[in-house]
């Protein structure tokens, strides 16, 4: 009598474990796996527009770069009234545009003419490859390519008539500083085609 009175409490066991588990809070691994993969995919998926955007940023960097490395290839060639090649000499619009054509935005024109180019861009917030203007009474007389802008410098590279092309830092130079008139950028909304002014 002894053997059925086991597993009578042996089946009593299991059912009231069964029970406890069936009710108690159900638990799927692969389903949470899932839902923390969609969660993943939502919080990572852009916009068509944002992806667009994102990429015109790495494109527009990369000419910067181009831009700037191009520029410093031609420091110490003379100046030279309405040059525009090297092996003559370079004004500093013949300079500019030189340099941006060689790194495919294709602009021409002179310093005035090329300051109708572009957007508008504050001191403080020149990138490279950016164009700083220069004259008097508002009037453009000299355009230069910014190097860089940061630590209160503003480092930019153009064909000047007493040295040729140099990199001046415009707010060390009471000259270019008081001379500064506003800056450009020429790069951001290029289109392909686009020559400027001639």
């Amino acid at each position: 009598m002894k053997i059925p009175l086991i597993r009578y409490s042996l089946l009593a066991l299991i059912i009231f474990f069964i029970s406890c588990k069936s009710t108690g809070p159900s638990f799927s691994y692969e389903k949470s796996r899932k839902s923390r993969t969609e969660r993943v995919s939502a919080g990572s998926r852009s916009s068509p527009k944002k992806i667009k955007k994102d990429r015109k940023n790495v494109k527009n960097v990369a000419v910067r770069s181009t831009v700037v490395a191009e520029s410093k290839k031609y420091r110490g060639i003379q100046y030279k009234y309405g040059g525009k090649k090297p092996q003559s000499g370079f004004d500093c619009s013949g300079f500019s545009t030189f340099v941006l054509q060689k790194s495919g935005i294709k602009i021409s024109g002179s310093s005035s003419q090329l300051s109708l180019l572009g957007n508008y861009v504050k001191k403080k917030n020149l990138n490279a490859g950016d164009l700083a203007f220069f004259g008097t009474d508002g009037k453009v007389t000299h355009v230069g390519i910014v190097v860089s802008n940061s630590q209160n410098q503003l480092k930019v590279i153009h064909s000047t008539s007493s040295k040729g092309v140099i990199i001046s830092d415009v707010n060390a130079s009471n000259y270019w500083k008081n001379k500064y008139l506003f800056g450009k950028d020429v790069i951001t909304n290029y289109r392909d085609g686009y020559t400027g002014v001639d």
